[in-house]
Parts: C-alpha cells; sequence; structure tokens
C-alpha cells in the first residue's frame, strides 16, 4: 500500500487532517485473478486523469487506484473516510462530500458529520449535513431550548466556513443536528441511505448496522429541511 496526496507526493509520515488519495501497488497475481484488466485500466486512466500522468516520477501503471480518500492520523493509523468518486453535482460542479466533510469536522462542536447530496429544483442536487455535536465544554447540561439555540447557532456557522473555504459554488445551506449517524459495525457511514430516505424512496438496511433507531431521529431532521415528507420506514435487507 501506498498513500498519495491529490498533488501525486508519495506520503510515508504521519499526517494530521490531510485528504490523501489512497492507491494500491498491484502484483501480477492480482491482475491475473482478482482484477480483471479491463478494471485495471479503467482504474489506471482515473488515476492518470486524477494525478495528471505523474507521480514522484514513477510510472502509473505501478498503481492500482482503490478510489478511496482518507488521513493518516498522528499514530500513523490509517484513516479510509469515503470514495473519491462519490461526489454531488451541483449545478454542473462536481464536489467531494470528503472534501465537504473535513470542513464541517472542523468546527470545534463537531463530532461527527455525513455530506449526501439532497434534490434540489434548480441546481439538481445541493449538499444536504447531518452532524453530532459536542457537549459544551463547560460541563453543564443544557435545556433544550439552549441546546436548539446552539444547533442554529453551530448550523449557520458551519455555512460561513464552508463558503470561506470551498466557495459559495458549494451552495452549503441545508445541515441539521442529531443524536447519532447510522454507521456499520466496521464504522463505514451509510450515505446512501441517508441520501435515499431524503428523497423519500424505501431503504434497505444492512444487517451489519450497528443501530438502526438512529434513524427515527435523521428522518425528523430531514422534514424539517423540506426533505423525506413521504418517506417511508427503512427495512432490514
Amino acid at each position: 500500500m501506498e498513500y498519495l496526496t491529490p498533488r501525486g507526493e508519495t506520503i510515508r509520515t504521519a499526517v494530521n487532517d490531510d485528504l490523501l488519495v489512497v492507491v494500491m501497488l498491484p502484483s501480477t497475481v492480482a491482475y491475473g485473478s482478482i482484477v480483471s484488466f479491463d478494471h485495471a485500466f479503467k482504474s489506471l486512466h482515473s488515476l492518470v486523469q486524477r494525478l495528471e500522468g505523474v507521480v514522484n516520477d514513477a510510472p502509473l501503471c505501478d498503481y492500482y487506484d482503490t478510489q478511496d480518500v482518507g488521513w493518516i492520523g498522528l499514530e500513523g493509523a490509517v484513516w479510509v473516510v469515503a470514495r473519491a468518486d462519490d461526489v454531488i453535482n451541483v449545478a454542473g460542479h462536481r464536489l467531494s462530500t470528503a472534501a465537504l466533510e473535513d470542513v464541517v469536522l472542523r468546527h470545534a462542536r463537531i463530532a461527527d458529520a455525513v455530506v449526501v447530496g439532497a434534490p434540489d429544483p434548480t441546481k439538481g442536487d445541493v449538499p444536504l449535513c447531518l452532524y453530532v455535536m459536542r457537549p459544551p465544554q463547560d460541563g453543564n447540561n443544557p435545556s433544550v431550548d439552549e441546546e436548539i439555540v446552539a444547533e442554529s447557532t453551530v448550523t449557520q456557522e458551519l455555512i460561513a466556513l464552508v463558503r470561506h473555504l470551498i466557495g459559495p459554488i458549494a451552495a452549503f445551506r441545508k445541515a441539521a443536528a442529531v443524536p447519532a449517524l447510522p454507521r456499520t459495525r466496521s464504522g463505514k457511514a451509510l450515505r446512501g441511505a441517508i441520501s435515499k430516505m431524503a428523497r423519500s424512496q424505501l431503504i434497505k438496511l444492512p444487517a451489519t448496522i450497528e443501530d438502526p433507531s438512529v434513524f427515527t431521529e435523521i428522518k425528523i431532521a430531514l422534514q424539517k429541511l423540506g426533505y423525506a415528507q413521504n418517506a417511508p420506514d427503512p427495512e432490514m435487507s
């Protein structure tokens, strides 16, 4: 395994909060059996487009693009957080959900967050963010009214933060707090299920989901944002 920045630079030491392109050096066996030649060619073509053909003066044919992005923690652990092809088409602009989530998670009150695409009548899709807030640093238990005010403040700060770091083309205006996000036992966020619920589509939850009940609060949050008005309850697959 090797880990590359979006500029094609190999990363071997710990880097905190930097999004990486994660690629894999395949063996002849991998190309001959596990990975078809057609799939390998498409992966190579994708990597050439993304890294403009040069990776540390090494030929790109030595790399297999896993289409994953993530970051390396201070202790050297690699966290794969999203798919590189997980993008939202906002009025013709392709925005990475991982990049948007990276900005959201920079906020001091955000403990966890996912960004998905939600339908918009003029832009096609727009980013929709669900986030989990950290408790106040003073240790006090806020009242319900105080939490509502805090959520409203955090949402406005997130909108301003995304606009500052990514730009107004992101059209980031839809965000809401939830108690928890749906994840599998391995930590994978169920972004597709959230996006389908926002569109009032039936979703089938995998058996590996950690807590199916979180979708009750997620549905309420989506409805407050104007989505999931006729969404059926999720079913287990």
